[in-house]
């Protein structure tokens, strides 16, 4: 079953070595900017909750 699906999802997006190579780099960035990016906004929404932590007490 497995080898069929592989079949078929290379009759619809032919892909060389090559080509998956470059794709999964491509990828691999944007999944480390999207990581990198949901940190830095939760950081940065940390930030007030601390000083007002800070400041209530």
């Amino acid at each position: 079953m497995l080898r069929e699906a592989r079949e078929a999802f290379s009759r619809f997006w032919p892909l060389t070595r090559g080509d998956r190579g470059w794709l999964g780099a491509i990828i691999g960035c944007v999944v480390v900017v999207v990581v990198v990016v949901v940190v830095a906004l939760a950081e940065t929404a940390a930030i007030p909750l601390r000083r007002t932590r800070r400041t209530a007490r």
